[in-house]
């Protein structure tokens, strides 16, 4: 008989062993989506087509003569 109460013992006890640890777990997971940043930045974003060429591009350009503003210039089609 008291090798019977000693194995429910340890079974109770790792159920609440395991509820803790999803219970936590899912607490990390939902802390972690909260932390993705909203913002993707980057210079250039270039769309290519399956053969690898590029179909369209978006980039700033800021001219050499006025380094306080800056152009948006968007090229579709074939680029070479």
């Amino acid at each position: 008989m008291k090798i019977q109460r000693l194995a429910i013992a340890l079974i109770a006890i790792n159920l609440v062993l395991l509820v803790l640890l999803v219970l936590v777990s899912a607490q990390a997971r939902s802390t972690r989506a909260q932390s993705v940043s909203e913002t993707i930045r980057g210079r250039v974003l270039e769309l290519v087509d399956e053969r690898g060429v590029v179909r369209a591009r978006l980039g700033v350009k800021t001219p050499s003569s006025v380094p306080s503003s800056s152009t948006c210039l968007i090229r579709t089609g074939s680029i070479a």
